[in-house]
């Protein structure tokens, strides 16, 4: 019977071990912790994260804070960072930001940053299917006399053909992914400051423990407003701090310094 029971305690203090070195094990992603914030408009971010291997953090930055965050960003305990600031999803959006800057642009000049694509041009007579090459302008016969002509170059199973961009062509993409994204960036147009772009860092985690990477980003200045209040024979001055977070990033559960100069 003793030996049941000395048995029977080894197996539960062996459970426990387990149970806790389980629970110490957990992984958190890589998160927001900490935000500085200072008067001039100013902000630094910092992000940790004690999850082994690669992940990815999606920002939206402005070019002008796409720069001050390159030459600011700073890590500890990632082997290696990548900032990608070029993916597809920028180039729909940098199509975008012509399309909103200029109400002329042209179909042509729109789907320019989707090249590598494979799109569907669609005629009443039928469709021509292939990967973007590019798009250029073409003029026929006197240069003087006629506007150019916006011809599409589309790597097909014949080889390469160019197609004509006209009224009647419909221009979709094969993709169903890639549709519903352009159409995305399309309704987003209608009222998003299309100036900030998505950029991408990844970040890769061999070692465990917590490792933390940070960058300076622009944010609007902060403010102190005071209140003179009363209370029976003396008055209290009060201070509270007014801010607006319009960096696009989740504040909740963030440790928030505010500096003053």
């Amino acid at each position: 019977m003793y030996k049941c029971a000395s048995l029977a305690s080894c197996a539960g203090f062996y459970l426990l071990l387990v149970s806790s070195s389980l629970s110490q094990q957990v992984q958190e992603p890589i998160t927001l912790r900490r935000v500085e914030l200072f008067p001039a408009g100013q902000g630094v971010f910092e992000f940790d994260t004690s999850q082994v291997g690669d992940q990815t953090l999606h920002v939206s930055m402005t070019g002008r804070e796409r720069d001050d965050a390159l030459k600011s960003i700073v890590h500890t305990g990632f082997e290696d960072v990548r900032v990608d600031y070029r993916s597809e999803e920028s180039r729909d959006i940098e199509a975008f930001v012509l399309l909103q800057r200029d109400p002329s642009a042209t179909l042509a000049e729109l789907i320019q940053g989707m090249r590598g694509q494979r799109i569907v041009l669609t005629r009443a007579d039928g469709e021509t299917q292939g990967v973007l090459v590019g798009v250029e302008q073409q003029f026929q016969g006197d240069e003087g006399g006629n506007p150019p002509c916006e011809v599409v170059t589309l790597r097909t199973e014949r080889g390469l053909e160019r197609v004509v961009l006209d009224n009647q062509l419909r221009v979709s993409f094969a993709s169903e992914e890639v549709q519903s994204r352009f159409d995305r960036m399309l309704a987003r147009s209608q009222g998003v400051a299309l100036d900030r772009l998505p950029v991408s860092i990844r970040v890769e985690k061999k070692k465990p423990g917590k490792s933390t990477i940070a960058f300076a980003l622009e944010t609007a200045p902060w403010k102190c407003a005071y209140r003179l209040a009363s209370a029976g024979d003396r008055y209290e001055l009060q201070a509270s701090a007014v801010i607006d977070n319009n960096s696009g990033l989740d504040w909740e559960d963030v440790e928030l310094v505010l500096v003053v100069d």
